[in-house]
């Protein structure tokens, strides 16, 4: 072939993995035979481009099999979703076919590793835009010529609410085999947006003076950021926190100041009853060490009401200086502040349906009063919109955080290991609220019956802690449930998966010490357990009863020794 002037070859390549190769191909030695030809295409110094058909044999482990044809030296990669005919076809339906929405996580994990590796040559055919709308350039089918199309598209089809989509015209839809297995469900059209500009940020954590000093990343802004840039939204996102934590003058001025310490002269600073031009000073600087120029919407997340008051004075400024749209949201917010003229809204509970929503009024899309979960003024008269809870299972995006920043705090929390170095990323993968009734609990209010809960699925979880392990090159984790142990089957599971995946990464996190076992805290433990908080609260059982926690003091003493003998 080389001699006839062949200098460019396509290779179908299956993994990287030996033994799969063989159960997938069917035909011994098929790994070694392609693995030769690959050596020996090379030894001649011709181009090697890889075509790889994903389906669930091989999709898990696709960031491997890059980093193996990387070191091989192939010129380019191509991935692209198996249409689901022919020989796999058992009973109707492809036993080898995997949901796109499933698939798609590894393959952006694959094509971020190339991407630190300097390698851009990696591709996607056969999945439409929707699906991996961020992917977009990397998407080979939007590259062909129509003639070449032909044969694909015969065997696609377009969906009535492809039509919708502002990529309707150069998008060639999906396989109708896959359509028929698996429906429509998947696939959302992409509305044409006016270009809004959104700003998160995680702000300074004063209480009474005094700085939070955890050093740990702004999960609920991350949270939020990689909904809204899944939904093709601009967002940026800021940790004002961290940034004072750094900056010790600052600290020292914001530490000695008197009115974040008195609430009525704050209500007064707040309500442009009173003039404080260094406290107006302190807010300037923090706001200068982000961009605040034009954004259409500035949300603040709020951890609690104790920390809010510098949280208040820095959105005072911002509505000054820039006129924007203001929303503060958060679990333990105090939704009197909606009373102050430069908030304009509130999110209560659960950020995905309001926000979304929110942007949807914003560009003139629904009327105000079907944003759920909003609290706001019309004529300084405060409404409140019905609560729709959906949570937002997506993982956290920490671009565009100041990661750097959080590297300089040398204070170690909860056993991590060199603090100051690694990053610790907060996780949370059980969402809802707490089953339990303590009564000093927010969640204690709200009727059994309506209490909601959701666990992602331990596979599922152990590949999102694998790319952001690798994304964010740590192994330090702070884990943000309330509580892990709510159901010893699904902590089991989610140890044994932990364990089996080998991820040896180190985690922290809250549990109920009278849901667990000394066998369970020695399995947690195997899989990376450092640091585990019981919320205990007294060790008088008459207390214990009156607050309606219901835990039993003796086998709680035993818990903490098992706890302690694990380290």
């Amino acid at each position: 072939l080389i001699k006839n002037g062949v200098d460019s070859f396509i290779i179908s390549f299956l993994t990287h993995e030996k033994k799969k190769y063989f159960e997938i191909s069917k035909i011994k030695n098929s790994f070694n035979y392609i693995n030769k030809a690959i050596s020996n295409i090379k030894k001649r110094k011709k181009e090697i481009n890889v075509n790889i058909v994903i389906h669930k044999l091989n999709y898990k482990n696709i960031e491997k099999t890059v980093e193996f044809l990387i070191n091989k030296k192939i010129n380019s990669i191509q991935f692209s979703f198996i249409n689901p005919i022919g020989s796999s076809i058992i009973n109707d339906k492809s036993i080898i076919t995997e949901r796109m929405s499933k698939v798609i996580l590894h393959l952006k994990s694959a094509i971020n590793y190339g991407i630190e590796k300097n390698y851009n040559n990696i591709f996607i055919e056969n999945i439409p835009i929707c699906i991996a709308p961020t992917l977009i350039k990397k998407i080979s089918d939007l590259k062909k010529p129509k003639e070449n199309k032909k044969y694909y598209n015969s065997s696609k089809i377009k969906l009535e609410k492809c039509k919708e989509c502002i990529h309707n015209q150069i998008c060639d839809g999906i396989w109708k085999a896959y359509h028929q297995q698996f429906g429509d469900s998947e696939f959302k059209p992409i509305l044409k947006k006016k270009e809004l500009k959104i700003k998160l940020i995680m702000p300074p954590r004063y209480y009474n003076g005094t700085n939070d000093l955890t050093p740990i990343m702004s999960y609920s802004t991350a949270k939020l950021t990689s909904l809204l840039r899944e939904n093709n939204y601009f967002v940026s996102q800021d940790d004002l926190n961290i940034k004072t934590i750094n900056n010790i003058k600052l600290s020292k001025e914001i530490e000695n100041c008197k009115i974040i310490k008195n609430e009525i002269l704050l209500d007064q600073y707040l309500k442009d009853k009173l003039v404080d031009k260094k406290l107006n000073k302190i807010a300037d600087e923090l706001i200068l060490s982000s961009n605040f120029n034009n954004f259409d919407l500035i949300g603040f997340s709020v951890i609690s009401h104790e920390f809010s008051a510098l949280t208040l004075i820095i959105a005072k400024r911002i509505k000054k200086l820039y006129n924007c749209k203001i929303i503060f949201g958060g679990y333990c917010l105090n939704q009197d502040i909606i009373e102050y003229n430069f908030i304009d809204y509130l999110c209560i509970e659960e950020g995905k349906n309001c926000i979304l929503n929110l942007l949807k009024y914003l560009n003139n899309e629904i009327s105000i009063e079907k944003v759920p979960n909003l609290r706001y003024k019309i004529d300084q008269k405060i409404h409140n919109n019905k609560i729709q809870n959906d949570f937002n299972i997506l993982p956290p995006d920490f671009d565009g955080l100041p990661l750097n920043d959080y590297k300089n705090i040398k204070k170690n929390i909860y056993n991590f290991s060199n603090p100051g170095k690694n990053l610790i990323i907060p996780y949370q993968f059980i969402f809802g609220h707490c089953p339990f009734s303590c009564s000093f609990c927010p969640d204690s209010s709200i009727d059994n019956n309506k209490k909601k809960i959701y666990f992602k699925q331990s596979e599922e979880i152990v590949n999102e802690l694998e790319f952001l392990s690798k994304k964010y090159n740590t192994k330090e984790f702070y884990f943000l449930n309330k509580t892990i142990n709510i159901s010893q089957k699904f902590l089991n599971e989610l140890c044994d998966e932990i364990i089996k995946k080998n991820l040896n990464i180190r985690w922290s996190d809250s549990a109920r010490i009278d849901f667990l076992n000394t066998d369970l805290i020695i399995k947690m433990k195997k899989a990376g357990c450092i640091s585990i908080t019981y919320g205990i609260e007294s060790g008088s059982e008459r207390l214990l009863k009156l607050m309606n926690k219901n835990i039993n003091i003796k086998k709680a003493s035993n818990m903490i020794k098992a706890s302690f003998n694990e380290g």
